[in-house]
C-alpha cells in the first residue's frame, strides 16, 4: 500500500495496529475477531505487578506500481522484520518499543531501519481521571501525497483529564502537542521536506443517558507552527454521542465546524464543517461488519497547502472454523488541496480507492499467520501522482 493520499505513513502491503494500552482489564474480542482465539495473554516473565511481553512479525509481500518517485513506479518485494518489547507495570501503566527494518528486492528504493515507541498511564482519585500518553517515531514508507518514500519523525504527548460532576455528567478535557518532520528519501524538484508542530486543547461536558447512551458538547483550540508556510491557528465547536442500543450493534459520531485563520499577510480566514462517525454490527457472533466515514482539514505536505479530507471505509470479519478468520476491507478518500494564503490555485485534487482481503489462522497458542492480497489504485489531476498497485503477501506475528 503506497498509503492513503492524506500523507499518513503507511508500509508496502497491508498494516496492523500497533499495540494499544488502557487502564483496566482489556475488552473482550468479538468471536468474528483473531484474538479471540489465541490463548491466554500470559507475560513471558513476571516480577511482581511488572510484566514483560516480547513480541515480534515478519511480513513478505510483492507489490506492483510502487512510487519511487512522482510519474516513476517499480515493481519490488519487501521483507519487513519487528522485534519488540511491551512493559506493564499492572493496570496503570505501560511502555513499548519496536524496531523495524525493512529490505526491498530492488535498489531503486532505500532499505530503512525505523523505530516506535509509546509509553501511557492512568490514574484515579476519587472524582479525577488521568490519562497521559508519549509517542515517538520514525517510519519511511511510500506515500500518495508526496509521490514517493518519504521519512517520517513524529514526537506526540498527551494529557487526558476528566472530573466527575455528578452521576450522570462529566467534565473532560485534552492536551495535546505533536512535532512531525518528513524529508523525501530521494529528493525531486516537486517536494523537499516539511515540518510542523501542533499545539491542541480541547473541553467537552458529556452527559450519560443511560449505560449505552451519551451526549457531549465542547470547544477546541490549536496552533499549527509550519515550516516555510504560513502559521494557522483554528477554532472547533462540536457535538459527539455514544450509543450501543443492542449487544450487536454500536454507533460512536461526532460533527462540528473549525474556524482556520492563516496567519500571513493579509490574513486568510476559512470556516469548513468536519465529522467522524464508525458503526458496528454483529448479526451472528462469529460475525461482524464495520463502517466508518469522515472529513477533516490540515496542513499539507506541501508548503503553502491545506488538505481537506474526505473518506470512508467498510470492513467484514467472518470466523469460518475453529482458529481459521476471514477479513475484507474496502476504502475510499478524496484529497482537495488549497492554498493556505490564497495566493495561488493549486492544481491537484486526488481520489484513493483500496480493496484488500485476508485470511488469517492461529500457530503455537499466541501466534498468528496471515496471507492477503490488496489492490489500490490513485486518480489524480496531476497525472505524476497517479498510480495503479498489486500486492499480494504473508506475514506471520507471535506476541506474549
Amino acid at each position: 500500500m503506497i498509503g492513503p493520499p492524506s500523507g499518513s505513513a503507511a508500509a508496502l502491503g497491508p498494516t496492523t495496529s500497533s499495540a494499544s494500552y488502557t487502564q483496566g482489564p482489556a475488552p473482550k474480542a468479538p468471536l468474528s475477531s483473531i484474538a479471540s482465539a489465541l490463548a491466554k495473554p500470559d507475560a513471558l516473565w513476571q516480577f511482581g505487578a511488572l510484566a514483560v511481553r516480547p513480541h515480534a512479525s515478519y511480513s513478505l509481500v510483492h507489490g506492483t506500481g510502487i512510487l519511487r518517485s512522482p510519474g516513476s513506479d517499480e515493481t519490488t518485494t519487501l521483507q519487513t522484520f519487528s522485534p519488540g518489547l511491551l512493559l506493564e507495570a499492572g493496570n496503570r501503566a505501560a511502555a513499548d518499543y519496536t524496531v523495524t527494518r525493512k529490505w526491498y528486492s530492488t535498489k531503486k528504493l532505500s532499505d530503512s531501519t525505523d523505530h516506535s515507541g509509546w509509553i501511557r498511564g492512568g490514574w484515579i482519585y476519587d472524582e479525577w481521571k488521568l490519562a497521559l500518553t508519549g509517542n515517538y517515531g520514525t517510519d519511511t514508507s511510500v506515500l500518495s501525497e508526496t509521490g514517493g518514500q518519504t521519512k517520517d519523525e513524529t514526537y506526540a504527548t498527551s494529557a487526558d483529564i476528566a472530573y466527575q460532576l455528578g452521576r450522570r455528567s462529566e467534565l473532560e478535557l485534552k492536551l495535546g502537542h505533536s512535532d512531525r518532520s518528513a524529508n523525501a528519501v530521494t529528493r525531486t524538484p516537486t517536494w523537499q521536506g516539511s515540518h510542523w508542530v501542533l499545539w491542541t486543547a480541547d473541553a467537552r461536558l458529556r452527559y450519560h443517558v443511560s449505560a449505552d447512551l451519551s451526549f457531549a458538547a465542547g470547544f477546541g483550540a490549536g496552533y499549527d507552527e509550519v515550516k516555510s508556510s504560513p502559521d494557522m491557528k483554528h477554532t472547533r465547536q462540536m457535538i459527539e454521542v455514544l450509543w450501543k442500543p443492542t449487544k450487536r450493534i454500536s454507533f460512536s459520531g461526532e460533527v462540528g465546524v473549525e474556524r482556520r485563520r492563516t496567519l500571513s499577510n493579509p490574513a486568510r480566514t476559512e470556516n469548513n464543517g468536519f465529522f467522524s462517525a464508525t458503526a458496528s454490527y454483529s448479526p451472528f457472533e462469529a460475525t461482524r461488519v464495520t463502517a466508518s466515514a469522515g472529513r477533516s482539514v490540515s496542513p499539507s505536505y506541501f508548503s503553502g497547502l491545506t488538505t481537506q479530507t474526505d473518506t470512508w471505509s467498510a470492513g467484514f470479519e467472518q470466523r469460518l472454523l475453529t482458529k481459521l478468520f476471514l477479513s475484507a476491507n474496502v476504502s475510499q478518500s478524496k484529497n482537495n488541496y488549497d492554498s493556505s494564503t490564497g495566493r495561488a490555485t493549486p492544481n491537484r485534487d486526488d481520489r484513493y480507492a483500496a480493496y484488500s482481503v485476508r485470511l488469517s489462522t492461529t500457530i503455537l497458542r499466541k501466534g498468528t499467520v496471515s496471507v492477503y492480497y490488496q489492490q489500490s489504485r490513485n486518480r489524480s489531476s496531476q497525472a505524476l501522482y497517479q498510480y495503479d498497485s498489486d500486492q499480494v503477501g504473508a506475514s506471520v506475528t507471535y506476541r506474549f
